[in-house]
């Protein structure tokens, strides 16, 4: 599962938004795009191991605040 996935399933778990998957995707790859500028999205968005991606929805899919800059940085 790619990254942007996993966070995007967590931040809809969690209530934090009520549009789509693909939305929700379309808006981490701008907040990547403008907090990590330097750096190249679809190098980091890889995929992970569906046993990780779910292990990760799982602990953080219900979160009651979920931080996405740190989000990302603890997907690097």
């Amino acid at each position: 599962m790619k990254k942007s996935t996993i966070i995007a399933t967590c931040l809809i778990n969690s209530g934090h938004t009520s549009h789509s998957l693909a939305n929700v995707e379309a808006s981490l790859e701008q907040t990547f795009r403008e907090d990590f500028s330097g750096m190249n999205y679809q190098q980091w968005n890889t995929n992970l191991a569906e046993v990780d991606a779910q292990r990760i929805i799982k602990e953080f899919g219900n979160a009651y605040r979920i931080d996405i800059r740190q989000f990302i940085l603890d997907l690097m």
